[in-house]
Order: structure tokens, then sequence, then C-alpha cells
């Protein structure tokens, strides 16, 4: 399991007990300590990285590459829910998300940005990805008061074989 933005982990704490490792990338540091406290206990599984998932490595970021071919014997369900860094994180990973045969899950927000849905969808797709949405709209008005309300998809589930 990969969560990329995590904050407090909730999802990851829901299904602690029914995975082998956990990837838990979060460069806010406002959750650092909350994070590192709640999963002390598990520290033998859950790996705690305070960087951003970009197209690189360095010491304050880390690649999609990086992060699934750490597990490259095991299926990755990855999360993503980076604020609208979503679309910027998949596009640097296409070219590896194409020609890795590696088993792949992805849950990604889709609801930050105005096309982001219609762009990840495309990316995904072309990198031989299956997709579904989640059920229903998110009302945007809470993302920017200067914008106008709007709905628009919330999570895109992708799948790759």
């Amino acid at each position: 399991l990969v969560v990329v933005g995590c904050a407090e982990a909730l999802f990851a704490l829901d299904v602690i007990d029914r995975v082998s490792k956990v990837y838990l990338i979060e460069n806010d540091k406002q959750w650092f300590k909350p994070l590192e406290r709640t999963f002390a206990q598990w520290k033998d599984k859950v790996v705690i990285l305070h960087k951003t998932l970009t197209d690189h490595d360095s010491d304050d970021s880390i690649s999609l590459k990086s992060l699934v071919e750490q597990e490259k014997d095991r299926p990755v369900f990855l999360k993503m829910d980076i604020e609208g860094g979503e679309l910027p994180a998949l596009c640097n990973s296409e070219s590896f998300l194409f020609g890795t045969a590696q088993k792949l899950k992805i849950a990604c927000c889709v609801y930050h940005r105005v096309n982001d849905a219609e762009t990840i969808e495309k990316i995904l797709k072309n990198c031989g990805f299956s997709i579904t949405y989640s059920s229903g709209y998110i009302l945007t008005d809470f993302l920017d008061e200067s914008m106008l309300p709007s709905l628009r998809k919330g999570v895109i589930r992708a799948v790759k074989n």
C-alpha cells in the first residue's frame, strides 16, 4: 500500500492488519509527529516518508517508480490525494506507468482542478489501465472562494494487471 498525501492516514490505519507493507508519503510538517505516533506500533511494516512525490529522487522528493519498485514482487495499491498535485505526479510517472508489468491499482482524487478527471483518465488509459469512477460528485465551492461552485467527479479508480 502506498498512500501519497496521507495527512492523518486514516485509510492506512483501516487496512493496516490486511497489508504486508505501507508507505506513507506526506510533505506537510504538521502531520509528521502525529503519523509517527499513530504508526509506532507497526514500525516493522510502515515506512513514513516526509517527501513530495515527483519525477526524481532527492532528500525531499521521491518518484512513483522508486516507491513501486520497492515492492516489485507484489501488487501495489496507490492512493493519491495531494491537493491538485495528482496530475503532475502522474504525468511525471507516465513512462514508468506505461512500461511496468507490475500489478497496480490506483485510487486518485480528481476533483481539485477543473479538468483533472478527463486528463488523468486519458493518461491512465494510455498506460494500459482500466478506469472506473467513484459514484456521485463533489461540490467544489470549498476549494476556492473565488470560483463558482461546480460538481466534479471525486475519485478515479485504475487497475493494471
